[in-house]
């Protein structure tokens, strides 16, 4: 019958697997209409007898544009920040390709290569990055509730890195480097602009910690670990897992945060160690900050004030043992 589909169509029609809300490679540019558009990477690596490590992200608004990037030398106790905000006219991305770029550099790319070109007062980072197979979905399926919007969020999670990297006038080589590329963005089908507001209140008044961490042999598993308050009684503790074989999950997790300090700057409160698990997956991991008081304020008064905290990560995942430098985000006072 017209209209009807047969058996034969539907024997026809392949089958793609889980339904993801994401697309890796079509969805890198900006997305149109796009609220809270962002782009992170963090790179840790060992060179010349050093722990160094590199973090940027930026995030689009229509009225703004949001970048951080931030350089470390963990082994000499070297932490430096930089944060601007800056009008949507100076700063932003493309909505045909991936071509991010601010004050403080761009990055550009698809699904095969990125460059990666960065410039700040203290240092700066010129590297290639070439994303592997693995592809992690934030949820399992690359969607999630997160503090009352719908968030769309994937990763490559074991990105491998050369260029080189500068701190302090001194340059290094990076080579054959290890790096987490996230791409994020939220939606929401609210129209009232009262209940818009109240959205963008409990946004701003959030504060979360998060991990993303790949490991094991040729860093094919990986770990994306949220901790999201957004309110008395709404705290979402939760890791999506990359495994063996690219099987993902999504479970429950706990963590417990020790030696807390309070920021002079931002009133906000840090931890300087962390212990994560999750039991169904044998998750065990003990965080211990390799900087002393690291944070990034946003003077301007916009943006969110926190901490990427240069850590030793220790522990296991399974019968695999982790040993290895990484850096914890921290956004908003999570300590207190």
């Amino acid at each position: 019958m017209t209209g009807q589909n047969t058996a034969t169509d539907r024997n026809a029609t392949p089958a793609t697997g889980v339904p993801l809300f994401v697309d890796p490679a079509n969805d890198l540019p900006a997305r149109e209409n796009g609220a809270n558009d962002s782009w992170y990477v963090t790179c840790m690596f060992e060179s010349e007898g050093k722990t160094l490590g590199f973090e940027w992200h930026q995030s689009n608004t229509p009225a703004e544009v949001q970048s951080e990037f931030l350089l470390t030398n963990a082994t000499d106790n070297v932490w430096r920040p930089h944060a601007v905000a800056e009008p949507s006219n100076k700063a932003g991305a493309s909505k045909s390709e991936l071509s991010v770029f601010s004050s403080f550099g761009t990055l550009k790319g698809d699904r095969s290569r990125f460059t990666l070109d960065l410039k700040a007062e203290h240092g700066s980072v010129d590297v290639v990055l070439t994303p592997r197979e693995q592809e992690l979905y934030n949820g399992t399926t690359g969607l999630l509730l997160w503090a009352g919007t719908e968030s769309y969020e994937y990763a490559f999670p074991n990105m491998t890195v050369e260029g080189t990297f500068t701190i302090g006038g001194q340059t290094y080589p990076v080579r054959n480097a290890t790096a987490w590329f996230d791409r994020q963005w939220g939606a929401s089908t609210v129209t009232d602009p009262v209940e818009i507001k109240r959205l963008a209140d409990v946004i701003a008044n959030a504060s979360w910690s998060w991990l993303g961490i790949a490991f094991g042999e040729d860093h094919r598993l990986a770990v994306s670990f949220w901790d999201v308050y957004a309110g008395p009684g709404k705290r979402s503790t939760f890791a999506t897992v990359l495994g063996e074989g690219g099987v993902q999950a999504t479970v429950d997790a706990a963590v417990t945060y020790d030696r807390i300090w309070a920021s002079s700057e931002s009133g906000n409160k840090y931890p300087s160690g962390a212990h994560i698990t999750a039991p169904q997956v044998g998750l065990d991991l003990r965080l211990e900050g390799l900087v002393d008081r690291p944070e990034f304020v946003y003077h301007s008064g916009n943006g969110h004030n926190g901490s990427q905290t240069p850590c030793r990560a220790v522990g296991r995942f399974g019968s695999i043992e982790i040993d290895q430098p990484v850096f914890f985000e921290m956004i908003g006072s999570v300590g207190g």
